[in-house]
């Protein structure tokens, strides 16, 4: 996903938002209506380009729909993000 909010690799630029506009689409994905993100998910936000598809899936890793799922916390999940960018992005720190 991360090659796809780029555009990189071959791969068809996916559907991206602004800064904002991706903030706020994830606070609704955590159920965080009419408030703003933490940091931490600006942060993550900002990793993943602002993609929708990755938005979507971190909203569903830290508020999971299933009680069987456990929640990610917020630093683990920068922690996985960045290491899924290291692997793209080997120059990447």
């Amino acid at each position: 996903m991360i090659c796809r909010a780029c555009g990189i690799g071959g791969e068809e630029k996916a559907a991206t938002f602004s800064a904002s506009e991706g903030e706020e689409f994830l606070a609704t994905e955590l159920g965080l209506h009419g408030s703003s993100v933490p940091k931490e998910a600006s942060e993550i936000a900002a990793l993943v380009g602002y993609e929708k598809h990755a938005l979507m899936i971190i909203g569903g890793m830290v508020c999971p729909i299933s009680s069987k799922r456990r929640a990610w916390g917020w630093s683990e999940l920068k922690d996985y993000v960045l290491s899924i960018r290291h692997e793209i992005f080997p120059s990447f720190t």
